[in-house]
């Protein structure tokens, strides 16, 4: 398990090192009233790409 980094940190590991990902555990974002102002397209696919900085910002813990 890698503890101690962003999700958005962890993500990154996970793609540059081509590393076998078993699981990815984040914490919830901060709330806010502007949930959506970041966001891309509704039904988008929930893809990795429009998450907005506010999604990528909380601590995130990589299981290999």
């Amino acid at each position: 398990m890698v503890l101690g980094f962003t999700l958005e940190e962890v993500i990154q590991m996970a793609y540059d090192d081509d590393i076998d990902v078993h699981e990815i555990y984040t914490e919830p974002p901060e709330a806010n009233i502007l949930t959506d102002e970041d966001s891309g397209v509704e039904d988008g696919g929930g893809l990795l790409n429009n998450l907005s900085g506010r999604q990528l910002l909380p601590k995130a813990e990589l299981v290999l």
